[in-house]
């Protein structure tokens, strides 16, 4: 009798880590699932990401701008720097793509992860636990379950992740894009000035580099240094290019390199710190087999019962 209390005991202790793992599937998929699939919980990601977005439009008008106003300088010098200023706006284009795939992966990745990560992960581990131990499935579901979880996680963390790394970055950068944009917009308002006036005056023969020498001669601001400071239209338009290619290397890096990288990283982490045995340990640990559990309660459990029945019948 007291053998038997004892076995249906140990079964209640032996579904308690299942009832668990299904509470927590359960809670995921509809607490979590809807916390993180929300653009509200990335409210600090979503604002640098929209400002570096601002910042690569800016950069995008300007180079524009820039190549079509070198472009317009005499005996076509510079024509060559004009069009490869020209293939690096279509390059910040891609990047703008980037980081739009990237603010839309947060909540899409952390849904996914609550959602699908975890729920199915503790529901491959409760399997496991109902398998008697002959079944060759026993021990690959919980190493199957603790891989996608873990692949799950290091997606989960990586464009957090990447997002902080890319803002140290481009704060570095930040005076330098400020200056760039400001030059390029000077520059664009002396060629809509020029334009008008040649509008209004036909027989003028000044071009619209005289234009922004004769502009910026009278005006004591950044543009003026930095066209001085050149040895003429080709210096100055070599001075706008490399300022657009060292800004776009930054751009592809913070935007596109890093966020490649941090998952690497992370995962090369987790696999130097917990590897495949200490998993497993882990696992061990937090969830005991049942199986050998239970046969070790019930053990301890009925051997006091059948010496008592030994000492009764002596």
């Amino acid at each position: 009798m007291n053998a038997s209390i004892a076995l249906k005991a140990a079964q209640k202790r032996k579904m308690l880590p299942i009832i668990a793992l299904l509470l927590i599937a359960v809670l995921s998929a509809t607490v979590f699932s809807r916390v993180f699939a929300t653009g509200e919980t990335y409210r600090g990601q979503y604002e640098v990401i929209d400002e570096k977005r601002n910042n690569v439009i800016g950069l995008t008008a300007s180079s524009a701008g820039i190549a079509a106003l070198i472009s317009s300088l005499p005996d076509d010098m510079c024509t060559p720097i004009a069009e490869e200023l020209a293939e690096i706006s279509k390059g910040f284009g891609v990047v703008i793509g980037a980081l739009i795939l990237e603010k839309y992966l947060l909540t899409t990745i952390g849904w996914a992860f609550f959602t699908i990560v975890i729920p199915l992960s503790c529901l491959l581990l409760a399997a496991s636990k109902l398998m008697s131990p002959t079944n060759e499935y026993k021990q690959i579901l919980p190493q199957a379950a603790l891989k996608f979880f873990l692949f799950g996680l290091v997606l989960f963390l990586s464009i957090p992740a990447s997002v902080h790394v890319s803002n140290l970055i481009d704060a570095t950068y930040n005076e330098t894009i400020a200056t760039t944009i400001d030059v390029a917009e000077e520059a664009a308002d002396v060629v809509e000035k020029t334009n008008a006036d040649d509008a209004k005056d036909k027989q003028s023969d000044e071009t619209p580099w005289d234009a922004i020498q004769k502009t910026f001669g009278n005006v004591g601001n950044a543009v003026n240094s930095a066209v001085e400071g050149a040895t003429g239209a080709l210096g100055w338009a070599k001075d706008r290019f490399s300022n657009f290619v060292e800004l776009f290397a930054v751009m592809v890096v913070t935007s596109v390199v890093i966020p490649i990288i941090v998952p690497v990283v992370i995962y090369l982490a987790f696999k130097a710190l917990f590897g495949q045995q200490q998993l497993v340990m882990m696992r061990n640990a937090a969830l005991p087999d049942p199986v050998v559990a239970d046969e070790q309660d019930v053990k301890s459990e009925i051997e006091p019962v059948a010496i008592e029945d030994r000492t009764d019948e002596s």
